[in-house]
């Protein structure tokens, strides 16, 4: 018995998706993480994230000119995170993006990296699988 053509070779296509997707993630999240942690500003929660990526040059803790690039550049790579994860849901799906996810977050806590160190929290993925 064969399968249907059109299954078997969008099948590869998915897989390369979601490997490229979670290199792409990995990559992120690791930045993210080690800005967070460079610029000791925590991301435990949406509320850590809303407050860094509404902050302005005027109103940064910082002095120094490049703690300030590296401020907006976390903001950056948060709104990029954001974005991908929009448009992994839409190619790919609610549940692959969180099997991606699951991935990046092993990788980064094999790393060394405290679980929710980029802002990720799987319990947060996990609350929308349920509904």
């Amino acid at each position: 018995m064969t399968s249907p053509p059109h299954a078997s070779s969008t099948a590869p296509v998915i897989h390369g998706e979601m490997q490229q997707a979670e290199s792409l993630l990995q990559g992120l999240s690791e930045r993210i993480a080690r800005l967070s942690l460079l610029l000791d500003l925590p991301l435990h929660d949406e509320q850590d994230i809303e407050k860094i990526l509404h902050w302005h040059k005027e109103l940064t803790p910082f002095d120094s000119p490049f703690q300030n690039r590296e401020h907006r550049e976390l903001q950056g790579l948060l709104v990029l995170r954001y974005h991908l994860e929009k448009t992994l849901v839409e190619n790919l799906g609610f549940e692959k993006l969180v099997q991606v996810i699951t991935h990046v977050e092993t990788h980064l806590s094999q790393e060394g990296f405290q679980t929710g160190a980029d802002g990720l929290q799987l319990s947060d993925f996990e609350v929308w699988s349920k509904k």
